[in-house]
């Protein structure tokens, strides 16, 4: 069970900690630049993400996310994770809830999710994993944006990983939007990692984008 842990810590650098809790007394932290086909000239071409997150103890991981989101908004939100009906799903299904608070474009926000994933060999003795993760954001004044993923990861070998997501969401005032994003992932070293990523959009969204991140864990 350490070890599936381990493998899926990494869907914490989608920048929410996911369904599985980090080990009390250890850390992460990602940087991010996201380059994309702007829709318009008043679009944004690029945005960036700053993530940590810290297990606090068995049943609780706590984190910061800073920056922006994929429309150019600034924000700034702290949360935390804890999981739901632990030890009686079995050691392979894990469901989580989210709760965060912070400013998003300099209005008071809150964020509550619910994630849910799966572990184990998918393909021979290839190691992987399923999640689904969901979250609502309020802000002062405005109808909740919500946000939902599906990710499918492999371990490729003990140094690479190989991630595959399905983003959907919905904008207040904007219509649902849909994309497909892959991703590699390499360790440079033990605790170092290298991400590089590209996107589609399937609807109402941005025709592709670039992704660039590096992760750090202690």
């Amino acid at each position: 069970m350490t070890r599936l842990i381990l493998i899926l810590i990494c869907l914490s650098g989608m920048a929410h900690a996911g369904p599985w809790p980090r080990a009390p007394g250890t850390g992460y932290l990602s940087a991010s630049t996201t380059y994309f086909d702007a829709e318009t000239y008043a679009d944004p071409l690029s945005y960036s993400t700053i993530y940590l997150e810290y297990g606090l103890s068995d049943r609780f991981t706590i984190g910061l996310d800073l920056g922006q989101n994929d429309l150019g908004a600034y924000k700034a939100i702290a949360f935390a994770s804890t999981p739901l009906m632990a030890g009686y799903l079995g050691d392979r299904l894990q469901i989580s809830a989210e709760l965060g608070a912070g400013m998003v474009i300099n209005r008071e926000a809150l964020r509550a999710g619910l994630h849910l994933g799966r572990g184990g060999r998918v393909w021979g003795d290839t190691s992987g994993w399923i999640a689904w993760e969901n979250l609502a954001i309020f802000t002062t004044g405005h109808r909740p944006r919500i946000t939902s993923d599906l990710t499918l990861g492999l371990q490729a070998n003990d140094r690479t990983k190989l991630i595959m997501q399905l983003q959907s969401g919905v904008t207040p005032g904007e219509p649902a939007y849909v994309r497909l994003a892959p991703s590699i992932v390499w360790q440079r070293k033990p605790g170092h990692h290298l991400e590089l990523g590209v996107s589609a959009g399937l609807e109402n969204t941005e025709d592709y984008s670039l992704k660039l991140g590096v992760w750090r864990e202690f």
